[in-house]
């Protein structure tokens, strides 16, 4: 009998160590059948459907809505602007409030997002989040004056904050492991959409007086849209299985999972609620403050720190300086249709958010950044280099007359903005927003609204600063600045972002345990493609024999501890003898891809002999809890084929599978959508004459504090969006993030006055601050691990398409000349809103919510929805479901998981997910979308051009998305956070330069450089932060984690929104430099201490950073017994999954290919 080796990991990361060194554990296994035997009976369970899609879809229009404020902002403060609806032109300080209100505003959603969504669920908390933004929306379509479009981009901010925490957060409970990244990804997609839409209606309107009302009150369409759809999602199965509601639990995993049986979904279910029943009675008597401290230790700090890192780094890279000005940019480097310029990068933007989409799950999160990053950082220096060549004023703005000789400039500035803006929307856009799987399941809502308020805080600080900075230090200064950041997030990526790839929820934060986590999730799949290539070896001789040395034996001995393991019996189709037929060639099967076999699985999983008598033997995994000594055993909750599902979308409609789970990540993304609507709405109606003549003529304090207040209000929420997350379900923060946003955006659209507006901003902030922070937690704990980045690319791609939106709406309000040109595009949040809230009471619950509250039959169900049909006998989501008790149980075994303990045993993964926010704010990107219609202006792009420039950069912010789909799960998170950050240094470094030559071409190349960086940062650090945050913290403390990575993302928001007027004003083209510096300083953070996640479980985050305490199982000499090891056992860096696996998974996204065997899967060694 062989031994399968599992490497160890030393206690800290070297990325330069060669792991060929590292000692080794053996653990023996026995022999069984053939693993292509059993991979094919699997096949069933692992496959899922549309339906999966179809919930993304439609939990993304929720995500959508942040892209579609960040979208129109631009054209609508170049509207105003110019036909000076609130009676004067806006000041800069005013078109910052302006901006910055909605960051603030999604600060306290995201913070709020996480208490609503433990005690609603996560589909009412996206219903809130469309309800919010409906009524921001249309507080900001009936202002008339600055202070109400402040207070209605508040109550956007809020619905956007919300639907950022709840969307993420709800899809990725709910999706599969081999999917979540997609799903999430799916998100971001429509996040980029709403931004590419948002500029396009904002470049319509902007020749007409008013029609920025317009506008912003289209905002209100998706979220509406989202809030109908809510009917239709299932509650998170965790969600439903902790809070008892077995059934409903069961039915949401029969949609996810249409091919398993119910009796299977059932039984899932039912584990989930058992196991959470202890952790929701804990809860109830645990002080609230204790339960945060839980976040802020251990692994679950670790997972907090690389979440807030990568939303922080998400927006300080200077992307939604692009959103929130990209018309003002545009209009400033020359161009006469500025909006039409940010509609080509908004374009852009969503394209590379659509190929995130395809690689998130093939090349990993870690990959998806360190690729991405660079780009963007050097991007970000190019674009710092031609605005360096542009004149400029003695108070650092653009000259207005820019010679011809210096026009080039303007054109290579565009260029290297649609480059930043690709490399954006590929790997930052898409990658932080896949923080929902990287928290345990009782700190996952408030780990994804820390760490969405973590965003939003930066944005807060981007879309505040921006104008301020580009005055302090021009627009070269500010682009170098935010490549600077963007620099230091790609080191943060580099050395603490690990890739979680392929890694279930209940597996990713195993991998945090005493490390960052990065080489021990890279090891993790080098084992296990090796066992892999051993089997396909061993299957080229005889692919259907069983082995040799099992001829003639009834049974295998399973290894595991016959108290506990052999006690998780129960009835389930899977107990029927039954031995599936199979093709002559395995290698060439039709269908979807078989599952790759478990190398873990309880004793009432193993089900009967597949092949005669012949039984197959599994080992531990060393990633999970043995759970020896407990009294309890864990018990699968029954499956019934025709008991109720865990959603309408299943019950009614049959969605379940992946189209349920691209159903929930799509629905889900609404709540990003309306954050990145109201990232952009502000910039395209702060500059409409319309809009400063009802305001005023606005002053550029008061401007900055109408754009940076959302950031107030998504602090907050984004910071209490964790506790309400693991207390309510994070459908609960969902649904009152859409709430608040829709209220906020009726605010801002019937404003009629400043103060107004700011009370609408911040009311949309905090709805806002939930969606942000529950969104990436709720996407991670739905989504298969196999495509969690790619989901969270996705729902990152909603919040792009929402400042896309946002734009294009302002560039066709633009056009009126009467104040409905700021209003409309403000009437657009509460519609959104709306339609978040309603379809948040679609969607299934998280079933590791559901889990973690004993909720377990919910859960189980939840669970058989995403499997699908493709999964008949359950057997994923039974593994899955044991998986999630494993780590349930683990948790409470470590007692407190207040935010104290997260913070004590957690830190550096607690400071890790903060920084990704902070450093995503840093970075420069709001920016650029608060302020692009003011940058374009800055460079050259007067009026009607800033907008329409803005437009293109929304575009192409858009298309940059796409990209990181398709990379985060296979490249990893690290290159395209790297990549991401140079290349939004390169492009913020010539954008500056450009500026400061102050020559003819200056306006070209300033738009071309915000084009790029708008590209780089939706590539890099626009998804990844917010995937990536719940992705590196435990169960335990995901919530919580996030949620602080959320707040700094607010925190550093509003910082932005406040600043970037000022120092535009100061240092002038300056400021682009400074950005560009930061977005250098990301890729030394990054490179430095970010583990790759790419592939990683949930549940192996720990292993991942070093940290993990679980004993490892090892074989009694005497007795043949698997036992524990002792709790001194050393720390494990790198482990075995235990959940089925794909290498090539059938999808919508997938090209044909030859169907091979996975890189997860159990070998019986001869």
């Amino acid at each position: 009998m062989d031994t399968v080796e599992l490497s160890r990991m030393d206690t800290t990361d070297d990325p330069f160590k060669d792991a060929t060194g590292d000692k080794a554990e053996a653990y023996t296994v026995t022999n069984g059948v053939s693993p292509t035997t059993l991979a094919l009976a699997a096949d069933g369970m692992e496959r899922v459907g549309v339906t999966v899609w179809m919930l993304t879809m439609c939990a993304a229009l929720c995500g959508s809505l942040f892209g579609y404020d960040t979208g129109y902002v631009s054209s609508v403060l170049v509207s105003l602007d110019k036909y000076k609806d609130f009676g004067h032109v806006l000041s800069d300080g005013t078109k910052q409030l302006i901006t910055s209100a909605t960051s603030l505003g999604a600060l306290i959603g995201a913070l709020g997002a996480m208490v609503p969504s433990e005690w609603l669920g996560r589909r009412w908390v996206m219903a809130i989040a469309n309800v919010v933004f409906i009524v921001g929306a249309v507080i900001q379509a009936a202002a008339h004056n600055a202070w109400t479009l402040i207070g209605g981009r508040f109550v956007v901010g809020v619905g956007v904050g919300i639907a950022s925490m709840i969307v993420p957060l709800w899809i990725s409970e709910l999706a599969p492991s081999h999917l979540r990244g997609r799903l999430v990804t799916l998100n971001i997609v429509f996040l980029t959409l709403g931004q590419l839409i948002a500029t396009g209606v904002g470049a319509g309107f902007e020749n007409i007086y008013g029609g920025w009302r317009y506008t912003v009150a289209g905002g209100a369409i998706p979220a509406i849209i989202s809030l109908l759809t809510m009917a239709w999602l299932p509650e998170s199965p965790r969600y439903d299985s902790r809070r008892g509601r077995t059934e409903r639990a069961m039915r949401t995993f029969q949609r996810i999972y249409p091919h398993a049986s119910e009796a299977y979904c059932r039984r899932r279910a039912e584990e989930l609620a058992l196991s959470l029943q202890e952790f929701d009675s804990r809860v109830a008597h645990t002080p609230l403050l204790r339960r945060i401290r839980l976040l802020c230790s251990g692994t679950h700090a670790r997972a907090l720190v690389i979440a807030c890192g990568l939303q922080a780094l998400q927006q300080l890279c200077g992307f939604n300086t692009l959103m929130y000005y990209s018309g003002t940019l545009f209009q400033a480097i020359g161009f006469d249709q500025p909006v039409a310029v940010s509609l080509i990068v908004s374009a852009t933007n969503f394209l590379a958010t659509l190929a995130a989409l395809q690689f998130i799950d093939m090349i990993g999160r870690r990959r998806v950044l360190l690729y991405s990053v660079p780009g963007m950082c050097g991007a970000l220096v190019f674009s710092a280099i031609c605005f360096a060549f542009l004149p400029v004023q003695a108070n650092g703005e653009l000259a207005a007359d820019i010679p011809s000789g210096r026009r080039v400039w303007t054109y290579l500035v565009i260029v290297a903005i649609i480059v930043y803006v690709l490399f954006y929307g590929f790997g930052i856009g898409n990658v932080p927003w896949q923080q929902g799987e990287l928290f345990a399941i009782e700190t996952r809502a408030i780990g994804t609204s820390i760490a969405t308020s973590v965003n939003w805080a930066c944005n807060l600080i981007i879309g505040a600063t921006y104008l301020s900075l580009v005055e302090a230090a021009t627009s070269s200064g500010a682009f170098g600045f935010y490549a600077g950041l963007c620099a230091i997030g790609f080191v943060f990526c580099l050395f603490c972002f690990p890739d979680t790839r392929k890694l279930s929820l209940e597996e990713v934060h195993v991998i945090f345990r005493g490390s960052w986590g990065i080489r021990a999730a890279e090891q993790l799949r080098l084992d296990k493609a090796r066992v892999a290539a051993e089997a396909r070896a061993r299957d080229a001789v005889d692919p259907l024999a069983p082995d040799a040395h099992t001829v003639g034996s009834s049974t295998a001995r399973l290894h595991r501890n016959s108290s506990a393991l052999d006690s998780m019996r129960s009835v389930d189709p899977l107990d029927e003898p039954c031995a599936p037929r199979l093709p002559a060639d395995p290698r060439r099967m039709s269908g979807a891809t078989p599952a790759a076999l478990p190398l873990s699985l309880p004793s009432d999983l193993d089900g009967p002999p597949l092949l005669g008598a012949h039984a197959m033997p599994l080992r531990r995994s060393a990633s999970l809890s043995q759970v020896h000594g407990t009294d309890e055993p864990i018990t699968l909750p029954p499956v019934h084929v025709d008991g109720p599902r865990s959603n309408v979308l299943t019950s009614r409609y049959g969605l379940e599978g992946t189209p349920l789970l691209l159903f929930v990540t799509c629905f889900a993304s609404l709540g990003v959508f309306m954050f990145g609507y109201d990232q952009g709405v502000m910039s395209g109606i702060i500059t409409h004459p319309a809009f400063q003549a009802d305001f005023d003529d606005p002053s550029a304090a008061q401007l900055g504090t109408m754009v940076a207040v959302l950031e107030i209000g998504a602090l907050i929420t984004s910071l209490l969006s964790g506790v309400l997350a693991d207390r309510y379900g994070r459908k609960a923060i969902l649904s009152a993030g859409a709430l608040l946003f829709l209220v906020g955006g009726l605010i801002q659209t019937c404003t009629i006055g400043y103060r107004i507006m700011v009370v609408g901003r911040i009311i949309a902030g905090l709805g806002v601050g939930f969606l942000t922070m529950i969104v990436p937690t709720y996407q991670s704990e739905v989504s298969p691990a196999e495509n969690r980045g790619k989901l969270a690319c996705i729902e990152f791609t909603g919040n792009i398409i929402g400042y896309m939106v946002s734009v294009w709406m302002g560039y066709l309000c633009s056009f009126f000349e009467s104040g409905w040109a700021w209003r409309l595009p403000l009437a657009v949040q509460p519609l959104m809103g709306g339609v978040l809230l309603f379809g948040a009471a679609l969607l299934p619950e998280s079933p590791r919510w559901l889990c973690d509250v004993d909720r377990n039959e919910e859960a189980m169900r939840v669970l058989v929805d995403l499997s699908g049909s493709a999964d008949p006998r359950h057997a994923r989501a039974k593994l899955e479901f044991w998986e999630i008790q494993s780590t349930v149980r683990q948790m409470r075994a470590q007692g407190d998981r207040s935010y104290r303990a997260l913070w004590r045993h957690l830190r550096a993964r607690t400071l890790l997910g903060m920084s990704s926010q902070m450093l995503a704010q840093l970075n420069g990107i709001n920016v650029i979308s608060y302020y692009a219609p003011l940058v374009f202006e800055s460079a050259g792009w007067v009026g009607r051009d800033a907008l329409f420039m803005t437009g293109i950069n929304a575009m192409v912010y858009v298309l940059s998305t796409v990209p990181t789909w398709f990379l985060v799960d296979s490249w990893g998170r690290r290159p395209i956070l790297l990549s991401g950050a140079l290349l939004c240094a390169l492009t913020l470094g010539a954008c500056g330069l450009f500026l400061r030559a102050d020559r003819a071409y200056t306006p070209s190349a300033v738009a071309v450089c915000v084009v790029l960086f708008n590209a780089a940062f939706g590539f890099s650090w626009g998804p990844i932060p917010w995937a990536w945050t719940p992705e590196i913290m435990p169960l335990a403390f995901r919530a919580k984690g996030t949620s602080l990575a959320a707040a700094t993302n607010w925190v550093f928001n509003w910082i932005v929104g406040q600043l970037t007027p000022i120092l535009q004003e100061t240092i002038g083209w300056r400021l682009y430099l400074l950005h560009a510096v930061c977005c250098l300083m990301s890729f030394g953070i990054v490179y430095v201490f970010y583990p790759e996640t790419q592939g990683v479980p949930l549940e192996e985050m720990d292993a991942l950073f070093g940290d993990q305490r679980t004993p490892v199982p090892h074989e009694d000499t005497d007795t043949g017994e698997i036992c524990a090891a002792d709790g001194e056992m050393p720390r494990l860096r790198r482990s075995i999954s235990t959940h089925p696996r794909f290498l090539h998974e059938a999808s919508p996204w997938g090209l044909a290919r030859e169907r091979e065997r996975g890189a997860y899967e159990a070998v019986p060694i001869s």
